[in-house]
């Protein structure tokens, strides 16, 4: 099943009730790299993710879904980012598998493999 949608079709969706409020299938909160402990976990090595059209942020920029399709567990997400300390802003595309509420995989744009992440709770605590 392929599924598109743009800003304002998410907004009337999400007006009208028709969807659930978060996009994705996840836990909000704070993801880790696989083999990374949570507990002092760098920023290079976490993403987190916030419900609504929240589009999994690095440390250094803060992201929002405009568009994704999805085909089983992969979705695909066209996002616009701000970077949050130049406050210049971009778009890019990621993939992703889902492979619970507490887990993804960050896919590379070709080829097999990934980066997976894990849940690690609503915030990483510093050493």
């Amino acid at each position: 099943m392929r599924l598109r949608f743009g800003f304002a079709s998410v907004a009337l969706l999400a007006s009208s009730g028709a969807i659930a409020a978060d996009l994705l299938p996840l836990t909000r909160g704070i993801y880790v790299r696989e083999g990374v402990r949570c507990r002092g976990a760098s920023n290079a090595d976490t993403m987190s993710y916030w419900g609504g059209r929240n589009g999994l942020n690095v440390s250094r920029a803060e992201c929002t879904i405009r568009r994704f399709d999805r085909r089983g567990s992969v979705f695909t997400l066209d996002r616009r980012c701000r970077e949050l300390h130049s406050g210049g802003s971009f778009s890019n595309r990621i993939r992703i598998s889902i492979t619970g509420r507490n887990a993804f995989t960050l896919l590379p744009p070709s080829a097999a493999g990934g980066r997976r992440y894990l849940y690690c709770g609503p915030r990483v605590r510093l050493r």
